[in-house]
């Protein structure tokens, strides 16, 4: 077939599908490019800074949540986990490390809703964690309307408005609980997160490559965010 076209033709017959493929290639470099840490006291400031608000017990860990769910919307690329065109499809170590993140955003944020936000298990739970909580465990691989990161960008809404009311003198009813129970049960889950996540991930879709090991930007965030709303605990237990 392509001996009976022309010289020209067999030229573009050639050229195109090569050019397509460099360029493919090369975003697919270019893209595949994970953020780098950050430093969640500092962050924290900035947000407060930028807010109005004030620095209060909580405020750090709940600003390096949002944090760190923009990092993986507004990343390099953005969000790749629910693409489904090239070159994002054909990426490996992006998606998975945008797993490993949203895996230990789930997990805070739900341990924020069911423990840290409250007194005791039979208090009422906070209005913007409720909403906040089942929007991150929204599907992470769709991809058709409703998109999976308008419900991500929802969900930092909510947060936003938590933080508003956590920093506020005058909204008490927003609390973060700085006890030792919360922070051993949250560290307990993040800790077996690895094995429930891999027969998870098993159960649902192929198994990808380092995918349970890779959420290091949001639990080395998280781990140091506990360190300045936990400060005493922490020296306790070092």
């Amino acid at each position: 077939m392509i001996n009976s076209l022309s010289q020209t033709s067999r030229i573009l017959w050639i050229s195109i599908p090569t050019a397509l493929l460099i360029i493919c290639a090369g975003m697919m470099f270019w893209y595949n490019h994970e953020p780098d840490h950050f430093n969640t006291i500092e962050q924290a400031n900035r947000h407060a800074e930028a807010h109005g608000h004030r620095v209060v017990t909580g405020y750090t860990t709940t600003s390096t949540i949002i944090e760190t769910v923009d990092v993986l919307l507004n990343k390099r690329g953005g969000y790749m986990s629910n693409d489904i065109m090239p070159p994002w499809v054909f990426l490996d170590n992006v998606p998975n490390w945008e797993f490993g993140v949203l895996t230990q955003v789930r997990d805070i944020t739900r341990a924020m809703r069911n423990d840290f936000s409250r007194s005791q298990t039979q208090s009422t739970e906070d209005v913007d964690l409720m909403q906040a909580d089942p929007l991150f465990h929204y599907d992470s691989e769709r991809w058709f309307p409703p998109d999976t990161e308008g419900r991500y960008r929802k969900a930092m809404e909510s947060l936003e408005g938590y933080l508003t009311r956590l920093s506020s003198p005058t909204r008490p009813e927003a609390q973060f609980y700085a006890r030792a129970d919360n922070l051993t049960d949250w560290l307990s889950a993040a800790a077996s997160t690895p094995l429930r996540r891999r027969q998870s991930h098993i159960r649902r879709r192929r198994i990808r490559r380092h995918c349970l090991c890779r959420p290091i930007i949001s639990l080395h965030a998280l781990c140091g965010s506990s360190g300045c709303d936990f400060p005493a605990l922490v020296r306790l237990r070092v």
